[in-house]
């Protein structure tokens, strides 16, 4: 028997309702020896407002030494202490009383070291770039991963606009190129993985990201920077469950949404639910390059929309007519007469990156 149908898109559903539930986001910073907290309250899905800051609360770094750090309150729900006698092997919690009198803590988490990353590399994989991490610990004893992800690639305008048309009228070269800029990206997908089911703990080409080909992203540079931490498999299974309910959603194939609550709990009012998960960081970092010239035997390169020029005669009216709020000038062609084009295709910036070359960038 054959049945058809259509498969529709499953889309969360939005209620209403008090949806105020505190996250607690944060961790303690092994090597920086600081413990730094964002306190929110979750709201509806259809409001698109930023996070409501949970302010005047009281938190505390704990040790299972009996050790107390109070943390400081800084702005937009933000608390922080520093100068932590972080010792290796040794557990810590979190306790946060709200103002509502709410009192929350964690779970107790082991401060442990992060292996190096042996390499980073890239392949080119279907028509486009995939970018993989190894790593390895010897003594068997790290097992899970996250990774965190910064991109940053040189973009370029579609017309190099020379000239600059100051207030007073006058035309001067522009003394800073908005030609060549970089923009710099965090993408917000969870990055995890695990040896678990290896005889040694290494993690081998492990894909982390896939980039098409014919993007901005290889066309004039690519770099990337990985950041890498030791997990427990707790965290490993809580962010796993994350990321499930983030990115395999939308189909009725996909399984369906659950509540990840993280490793705190309400001591003293019953059945009051809490988001996030308290752990600690030590970070190994590894940077990585891939030029133009490298992509270019396949072909990677970006063709962007092109931008129409016009044409300015200033024999007659000077610069009067010209709007130099919303065009900029490009060339001098000859006897008075310029090309010009709207500066969405002369200033980078405008796409959401800098003129100002990163330091890291070769």
């Amino acid at each position: 028997m054959l049945c058809n149908g259509c498969i529709d898109p499953y889309e969360l559903p939005v209620t209403g309702g008090d949806t105020r539930i505190l996250v607690i986001n944060g961790y303690l910073d092994v090597e920086q020896r600081a413990c730094n907290i964002r306190l929110s309250y979750t709201q509806d899905l259809a409001n698109r407002d930023k996070p409501i800051p949970a302010l005047h609360a009281t938190i505390t770094l704990e040790s299972e030494r009996n050790e107390a750090f109070p943390l400081s309150a800084k702005e937009d729900g933000h608390y922080q202490v520093t100068d932590v006698p972080v010792i290796l092997g040794s557990r810590y919690r979190l306790r946060v009383k709200a103002q509502d009198g709410a009192e929350y803590v964690s779970d107790y988490v082991t401060a442990r070291t992060t292996p190096a990353i042996d390499s980073l590399s890239w392949r080119v994989q279907q028509e486009g770039i995939a970018i993989e991490v190894s790593t390895h610990d010897d003594n068997n004893a790290t097992r899970y991963y996250l990774w965190d992800i910064a991109e940053t690639w040189q973009y370029r305008a579609n017309e190099n606009s020379r000239y600059e048309l100051l207030p007073d009228g006058q035309l001067v070269n522009r003394a800073q190129s908005i030609y060549i800029c970089w923009k710099t990206e965090k993408p917000s997908a969870i990055f995890i993985g695990t040896s678990e089911r290896l005889s040694k703990d290494v993690i081998s080409n492990q894909q982390l990201l896939f980039r098409p080909g014919r993007t901005p992203y290889f066309s004039y540079g690519y770099s990337i920077l990985v950041g890498q931490y030791a997990i427990s498999k707790e965290e490993y299974s809580y962010r796993e469950m994350l990321r499930n309910n983030s990115e395999n959603v939308g189909t009725l194939f996909d399984a369906q949404p659950s509540l990840v609550t993280g490793n705190y709990t309400c001591i003293n009012k019953a059945n009051t639910p809490v988001l996030g998960y308290f752990s600690t960081r030590h970070r190994q970092e590894k940077r990585m390059f891939i030029s133009a010239d490298d992509v270019r035997p396949w072909g990677f390169t970006w063709n962007p929309p092109g931008c129409a020029l016009d044409t300015l005669n200033i024999k007659n009216t000077g610069f009067t007519e010209f709007n130099s709020g919303v065009h900029d000038l490009v060339l001098f062609i000859d006897d008075g007469i310029y090309t010009y084009a709207k500066k969405s295709c002369t200033d980078c910036r405008l796409q959401g990156g800098i003129n100002i070359k990163p330091a890291f960038w070769p």
